[in-house]
């Protein structure tokens, strides 16, 4: 499988087996819009993990860092939310370039801004089930303690 086109897989390969507890065997990328995304394989695992990178308009005061991302996820592990749990957090700028994460990988179907759905969704049928569970997944989100994330979030306007 050819690397990744702006991605240091040499030092990936490097960094993420101590992370990772096991030899990386595979990175594929899995989507490259306002963050690259990695499948990374292991001895153990194919996509046992998924690692997120900022692109460069992620790098503004519009978006939360990564940082803080990481802590809510570590924070949602102990819920009924469904996400990814974070692995390891990477500021190291010559192994990326640029701060990123490594989470668990969630199976599920990426959809970018913009583009027709992907064929399972394009029925009436099935964009129902799918706006069922994420309003159902929404309300689960919003009905959780919101102590939890005690100084991991703080309330801002969209104008903040």
């Amino acid at each position: 499988m050819p690397d990744p086109a702006d991605v240091d897989t040499a030092a990936l390969r490097s960094y993420l087996p101590e992370e990772l507890d096991a030899p990386v065997t595979g990175i594929e990328v899995l989507h490259d819009g306002l963050n690259l995304t990695l499948g990374i394989s292991t001895e153990r695992e194919e996509r046992a993990c998924a690692l997120r990178r900022p692109n460069e308009l992620r790098r503004t005061a519009l978006f939360t860092d990564l940082r803080r991302e990481c802590r809510v996820l570590r924070r949602l592990r102990e819920t009924a939310v469904p996400a990814p749990v974070p692995v390891a957090f990477c500021e190291d700028p010559p192994v990326l370039g640029d701060a990123f994460f490594v989470a668990s990988y969630l199976d599920g179907t990426a959809v970018p801004l913009g583009s027709d759905p992907p064929r399972q969704f394009r029925d009436a049928a099935s964009r129902e089930r799918v706006a069922d569970r994420l309003i159902d997944w929404l309300a689960r989100i919003h009905s959780l303690d919101v102590d939890r994330f005690e100084g991991t979030c703080e309330w801002r306007t969209p104008l903040d």
